[in-house]
């Protein structure tokens, strides 16, 4: 396939993407045959109409938790960290509710998001020196829904553990240590870790949907102990020079080829239906040629992805300053794929289903600050999301509820959202021993299951 008709196909999908989905603005960028390529669409601000280019700045969100990975696999190499130790091995006083969860947990479980504690911890901690230590203090009342290991649970404080592990050792700040280790290794020279440096560059800011339409959505800044988590502000050709280095392991920059490898073998199985499992820090699906790591980062009305496929020296990113980006990076990274690879990356569909089939799922599912709500309206299962928690901290409203949406399957034991914001959505049904319901997992999080209506 002729690489510019490939590019200038592509460039027509994401605008009419955009378009259709109402989006205010993205950025897409594909790595293909050692070349990077970018371009913007919309306006990175509806206030103010200022147009989206392929260097425009997103915030990327916990893309940024990849780069946190790397940090810690540089110093794993340099004999500083050990990726089975216990998290007390470095940080003495860390505790989450449950005593021996909190002797248990290892740096590998917080990579793999297998912790098994609720992790959407959103406080502010400040901008100075102690941030990320006040942060893993405020870890002590936890709630712990499984036991470390068990399970695959999203789990965001893990990576703010990780990052005071980081500054503990290395008697260095995490934006330090970035910027010794990554950016400037790379000459990501549109890398940026605060507002007060982006406050000079072209950038995007976050929208939210309105009765109007979309909304910016305030604030922006990002707290400084999120920053190993998701606080990372760049640009598609960035992302793709970090993605770059690691598909070459041989003259990476960052990591050595053992640790490339490491990086992206599978810690632990997602679910049989997608092939998919989570490495370290990334997400990996086995295609029918090859295999896909990639990560996803939302914000406050920013979503954005990254996705690499190593056999085939491959990589595109999609940034999108709109909620309703969750559907549209989907629909541009897989167009990309099939159109520059001709692989088909498999989306999970509805299956035809009997009411009374739906029915056994009436329930609601739990998680601290969250609720999941499945009701039969006539012979559709319908869903509400309900959160009480704010963001991007605790003194910040929660997000509003989205509407009602309907629910279908798409496998035994898995649902997925038909339309609105979870359209596509897989919500995955985890049984106990004797067969009954114990947990749902939405959005890559377990919900406690509390019971049948």
């Amino acid at each position: 396939m002729d690489p510019e008709t490939n590019w200038l196909e592509l460039e027509d999908f994401a605008e009419n993407t955009r378009e259709k989905l109402d989006i205010p603005g993205l950025s897409i960028g594909v790595l293909s045959g050692g070349v990077i390529r970018t371009a913007g669409f919309g306006t990175g601000n509806i206030e103010k109409g200022t147009p989206v280019w392929g260097e425009t700045l997103f915030q990327v969100g916990s893309i940024s938790k990849t780069f946190t990975a790397a940090l810690v696999l540089q110093l794993i190499e340099q004999g500083e960290l050990d990726l089975d130790a216990p998290v007390r091995t470095y940080l003495p006083d860390f505790a989450v509710a449950d005593d021996r969860a909190s002797a248990q947990a290892t740096l590998r479980h917080l990579l793999t998001h297998s912790g098994g504690w609720d992790g959407d911890l959103f406080v502010e901690t400040g901008d100075g020196a102690d941030a990320l230590g006040a942060y893993v203090g405020r870890l002590a009342g936890r709630e712990q829904l499984f036991e470390p290991g068990e399970l695959f649970s999203y789990n965001n404080s893990g990576f703010a553990v990780l990052g005071a592990v980081l500054e503990k050792v290395s008697g260095k700040a995490v934006e330090t240590l970035l910027r010794e280790r990554i950016f400037d290794p790379l000459e990501m020279a549109h890398a940026f870790l605060n507002a007060g440096e982006v406050i000079t560059e072209d950038f995007s800011v976050g929208h939210r949907s309105g009765e109007d339409g979309p909304e910016v959505a305030r604030p922006w800044r990002m707290p400084r102990a999120t920053l190993p988590v998701g606080g990372i502000v760049t640009n598609a050709g960035d992302l793709l020079r970090y993605a770059r280095d690691l598909m070459h392991p041989s003259g990476s920059r960052l990591l050595d080829a053992g640790s490339i490898t490491r990086l992206w073998t599978p810690q632990l199985e997602i679910h049989a239906a997608d092939r998919s499992s989570v490495c370290l820090s990334w997400m990996r699906r086995e295609l029918a040629d090859g295999f896909m790591v990639s990560h996803s980062g939302g914000t406050n009305g920013q979503v954005t992805y990254l996705i690499l496929l190593p056999e085939h020296e491959f990589a595109a990113a999609v940034l999108t300053n709109a909620d309703a980006g969750r559907r549209a990076i989907q629909k541009i990274s897989r167009f990309a794929v099939k159109r520059y690879l001709g692989i088909e990356i498999p989306a999970p569909e509805a299956i035809e289903a009997d009411p009374a089939d739906l029915a056994e799922y009436a329930g609601t599912a739990v998680r601290p600050g969250f609720e999941l709500h499945l009701r039969m309206l006539g012979n559709h299962l319908v869903g509400l999301v309900t959160s009480t928690i704010g963001f991007p901290t605790e003194n910040d409203p929660p997000f509003p509820p989205e509407p009602p949406f309907r629910v279908g399957l798409c496998d035994p034991d898995r649902l997925i959202g038909l339309e609105g914001v979870y359209e596509g959505q897989p919500i995955d049904v985890l049984r106990g021993e004797a067969g009954e319901i114990r947990f749902m997992r939405m959005s890559s999080r377990i919900y406690t299951w509390s019971g049948a209506v």
